[in-house]
């Protein structure tokens, strides 16, 4: 608005995009072939300083965003007896809320978490790392050879399975305890399936496998 104005006030012609590219330059402040004009119409003095101040602003942000992943990676590092949420869905946030409520550390790992459930967490005291739980490498930085608890559930039974063999490799040579993994599944079916396999299959080496379903949980909670 205040550059259509502006180049009236000139008496330049313009065409629709002459005031919307003008308008993009004010962000860098490099405004560039500025029209000749008695001062500037309000509209525009707001956006020579609003605009500047919205790009800093952003770019603070991602710096702040930056910053806290590093630091939140360079704390885990130095975590023990804490707990590994993978997925940080509906589920996982009540899971670390509830553990945060209890004071027991929480590293909670989601590729796509929403804003306002990051937001959530941290404000609880979880350390969130953004990355996807089945890749390896990510899993290595976690300390798992130090973790207490590890719970997959990510929404997807896929996706949990995967994540639990990942984490099998990684603790493979884990020393001391076992590392207790939970492993959700939503067909409760297939849930009681898993646990009467795993009893009665060989032990993986370093961690302790089981299955559970909030289905199957919900009903057994309504009938006791």
């Amino acid at each position: 608005i205040g550059w259509a104005q502006q180049l009236t006030a000139a008496g330049i012609p313009k065409s629709p995009v002459d005031p919307l590219y003008l308008s993009i330059q004010l962000f860098t402040l490099q405004v560039s072939g500025v029209p000749d004009a008695n001062g500037f119409p309000w509209a525009l003095q707001i956006a020579r300083f609003l605009a500047p101040a919205v790009a800093g602003y952003a770019a603070a942000r991602v710096f702040m965003t930056a910053f806290q992943q590093t630091r939140q990676k360079l704390s885990v590092r130095f975590a023990a007896d804490h707990v590994v949420i993978c997925g940080l869905g509906a589920t996982g946030l009540r899971l670390a809320q509830h553990l945060r409520a209890k004071r027991i550390p929480v590293v909670a790992v989601d590729p796509h978490a929403e804003a306002l459930t990051l937001a959530a967490a941290r404000e609880s005291g979880v350390w969130v790392i953004e990355g996807d739980a089945r890749a390896r490498a990510l899993l290595r930085t976690l300390r798992l050879d130090r973790a207490a608890h590890l719970v997959a559930c990510c929404g997807d039974d896929a996706t949990n399975g995967e994540v639990a063999l990942a984490v099998a490799d990684v603790v493979a040579n884990r020393p001391g305890p076992e590392l207790d993994c939970m492993v959700h599944v939503g067909d409760a079916g297939l849930s009681g399936r898993l646990r009467t396999r795993e009893v009665g299959g060989a032990p993986t080496p370093g961690m302790n496998l089981d299955y559970f379903s909030l289905n199957e949980a919900g009903a057994r909670t309504m009938f006791t």
